[in-house]
């Protein structure tokens, strides 16, 4: 081998020094990418673990509402049975109409008013006093639920309500008395689908 001197430099000890220098450069590059894909992949884990519990979320409130319709389902089914029960007791024959032997009665129906808004009847044949509008904390709403001192048959409540992702129970109550300072009386509904926009 003979030297080639160039600018005071000998190849020879410069091919070495630029091996290494090659070599160490792999060698950050191999270090600088692993660390990125393990970052990443660290990212890629947060996310799938913050999705995970937004569905587990989803799924303990879809759960509760479940529960919830079933309990209002349970309480319509108490008042058809005490309802019975009182028809019985007074001893209705078949040849006498129902309609005459029970008094005029308030009841409620729930339907879709457009948007967010929601409109509940009274759809029964007496007034309705003291009536108040509720639903649970996890429903959207106002701030103040809706009053009314007295709503005559036919006469209607707007109110408005909407689901979020978190609403564990979507049932709206509707509080009155048949007497200005009678009784409370409920009926609960669970709120409606809202019809595509």
């Amino acid at each position: 081998m003979y030297n080639f001197v160039q600018g005071g430099f000998e190849l020879q000890t410069l091919l070495p020094s630029i091996a290494i220098f090659v070599a160490l450069a792999g060698v950050i590059f191999s270090v600088f990418f692993t660390y990125r894909g393990q970052k990443q992949n660290v990212q890629q884990a947060k996310a799938e673990a913050d999705r995970a519990e937004v569905a587990q979320a989803a799924g303990e409130a879809s759960a509760l509402r479940a529960e919830n319709a079933a309990g209002l389902t349970i309480n319509v089914m108490e008042r058809i049975a005490d309802a019975l029960d009182k028809v019985a007791g007074q001893g209705i024959r078949g040849d006498v109409l129902l309609a005459k032997a029970l008094p005029e009665r308030v009841s409620w129906s729930l339907a879709h008013h457009g948007g967010d808004e929601w409109i509940v009847t009274n759809t029964g044949e007496a007034t309705a006093y003291n009536v108040q509008l509720s639903a649970h904390e996890s429903l959207m709403g106002k701030d103040e639920w809706v009053t009314d001192p007295e709503l005559r048959a036919g006469d209607v409540m707007l109110f408005m309500a909407a689901r979020s992702m978190g609403t564990s129970d979507s049932t709206i109550t509707v509080e009155w008395s048949t007497e200005l300072d009678g009784e409370k009386d409920v009926w609960r509904y669970p709120l409606p689908a809202r019809p595509p926009r």
